[in-house]
């Protein structure tokens, strides 16, 4: 289930580009500067923005780099601008993966170049505090063992397995951690997170016997799970993800 908000979901599909609306209206406002070679002037040229911290700024002027609505930005006042950016940060506690879900939900997210999403989802990444890098790399950072199923594990059926989080960073971090569960023939059965807070340099967070119940999955029962992957893991530096 997706659980972003309305309102990130109205914020996106006013600030994501596509390519196809360039040639369908000119948003160019006649306050906004145009920069040497055509490129995109920085959205302070055409707004007040003390009222935005640097993360802001920097996150609009990906916004402001992209968007076909640059009229309607210009338009919006310093305190409407703040009100965006922060219903993209409201969002920011949870997972990446429902974020690029509600940029891919929005109109002009489905139309959006695969570079200009990415361009865009990495900027609420940074927005949020959440460190950038290689999925690949930052899969190093968990690991699964011992997986097996319990037939009557507290009077039911579950499946347990054990799980270490390591800190393989220089300073500390919050982690979060996305599991999913498959069938012997691949198939998708369901997904879950864990967790580790304030965890730091080259420390480990051991949580054994983690469970997984039947009403967690969704697609079959606890005797299909033939497989655990982690499929998603976000770290954020200096322990603020949960604050």
């Amino acid at each position: 289930m997706n659980r972003t908000s309305v309102a990130a979901a109205l914020a996106a599909a006013l600030v994501l580009t596509t390519a196809a609306c360039d040639d369908a209206q000119d948003d160019k406002p006649a306050t906004a500067a145009t920069a040497v070679g055509g490129a995109a002037p920085s959205p302070s040229a055409t707004y007040n923005d003390r009222l935005l911290d640097e993360g802001q700024r920097k996150f609009l002027a990906v916004v402001w780099k992209h968007t076909p609505k640059r009229a309607e930005i210009s338009a919006m006042s310093a305190q409407e601008l703040k009100a965006m950016t922060e219903s993209y940060s409201a969002e920011c506690s949870g997972r990446r993966k429902d974020r690029e879900q509600s940029l891919k939900g929005s109109p002009t997210g489905q139309k959006a170049t695969p570079e200009q999403f990415t361009e865009v989802l990495n900027a609420w990444d940074a927005l949020c505090g959440i460190e950038p890098g290689a999925r690949e790399e930052l899969l190093k950072h968990v690991k699964i063992s011992n997986g097996r199923a319990d037939p009557d594990y507290g009077g039911g059926p579950v499946y347990l397995y054990d799980l270490s989080i390591t800190n393989l960073g220089k300073d500390t971090a919050d982690y979060r951690v996305t599991i999913e569960v498959y069938d012997k023939d691949g198939d998708f059965l369901g997904e879950h997170d864990a967790f580790a807070e304030r965890l730091g340099p080259d420390k480990t967070n051991r949580q054994p016997d983690q469970l997984i119940v039947p009403n967690g999955v969704s697609n079959g029962t606890i005797a299909d799970i033939a497989d655990l992957k982690v499929t998603d893991v976000e770290r954020v530096p200096g322990g603020s993800m949960f604050r």
